[in-house]
């Protein structure tokens, strides 16, 4: 059958057959109350933590295989969903936990490996001695490793920048299922980290690491990884291409098109629908969503505070 035989049945039958979107290239999908809320969040904590701009983080994950990229061809989906591409992962893969402040400073990088790595080896390829790793199997961020990761990466990070630790930092993230969960919350409090989750499905604008730094990114390793090189050289790839995937000029560029921190917010929020014509299924990431964690008493009821 003919790519036009198969895409006309398929628009009988409801669907569409379209070539395939990243992540990073999809378009946001929501609708002006998430978003009004969304920026209440940002100003109440603003109101109270009066942030400077090394103390504004954004953190996310990203994961690379050891496989060669694989062939967008076409994806099916509904007239209210996205043609986004989910990729299998093939290979070893390792997930980068990235994580950048509003000033452009780094935090160190840390990775998730579904396996330990060996000391000699780490010794035998050059730049992985102080790599920060966590083991996990699946080799995905869960409730656990986002702790580890605050305690061990994030917070000793905060501490060597911030001038007490009663001043607040505030760490902007997306709505994975690690960042709604009590231990994490209490970490936060305790540290005087504050927490904004975003909405579900707006990444793509108001995401810093996804609008200007992962696609880059994983271009580069493409760049630098070679084929027998393994997990190892993989990791080694990945280290060096967010080193260049991270410049001044990328990341400048990337905060200011940063639209959650946009002076003209309101006409941002004008930009989306009043309400969502077709409601995303995925409820449950949804109602996980567009939410604050403070030690600040902000007396309101969406506030894990």
């Amino acid at each position: 059958l003919s790519t036009k035989t198969i895409k006309r049945w398929l628009e009988m039958h409801g669907f569409t057959l379209s070539k395939p979107l990243t992540m990073y290239e999809a378009k946001a999908k929501s609708d002006r109350v998430t978003i009004a809320k969304m920026y209440e969040n940002l100003h109440t904590l603003f109101q109270h933590g009066q942030y400077p701009d090394s103390l504004i983080f954004n953190m996310d994950e990203t994961w690379v295989s050891t496989e060669k990229k694989q062939p967008r061809g076409y994806v099916v989906h509904t007239a209210d969903t996205p043609p986004i591409s989910f990729q299998p992962i093939e290979g070893k893969h390792v997930t980068l936990v990235a994580c950048i402040s509003k000033d452009g400073t780094d935090v160190p990088s840390a990775y998730i490996l579904p396996t330990y790595l060996d000391p000699d080896k780490i010794k035998e390829t050059h730049g992985l001695q102080g790599i920060k790793y966590f083991y996990q199997r699946s080799g995905f961020m869960t409730n656990e490793l986002m702790r580890s990761w605050l305690v061990h990466v994030f917070i000793p990070h905060v501490n060597t920048i911030r001038r007490s630790r009663d001043q607040h930092a505030l760490l902007i993230c997306d709505a994975h299922v690690s960042r709604h969960n009590a231990n994490v919350w209490d970490v936060l409090k305790a540290n005087n980290i504050d927490m904004l989750v975003l909405p579900a499905h707006v990444t793509s604008v108001v995401q810093l690491l996804d609008i200007g730094v992962f696609a880059l990114y994983k271009e580069y390793v493409r760049k630098f990884f070679k084929d027998t090189g393994g997990l190892y050289h993989l990791l080694y790839a990945s280290a060096g291409a967010f080193t260049v995937a991270t410049n001044c000029i990328t990341v400048d560029n990337a905060w200011k098109e940063f639209l959650l921190f946009s002076r003209d917010w309101k006409a941002f929020l004008q930009s989306f629908p009043e309400q969502l014509l077709m409601p995303s299924k995925r409820k449950s990431r949804s109602l996980a969503s567009n939410f604050v964690v403070t030690s600040f008493n902000t007396s309101q009821s969406n506030r894990r505070s």
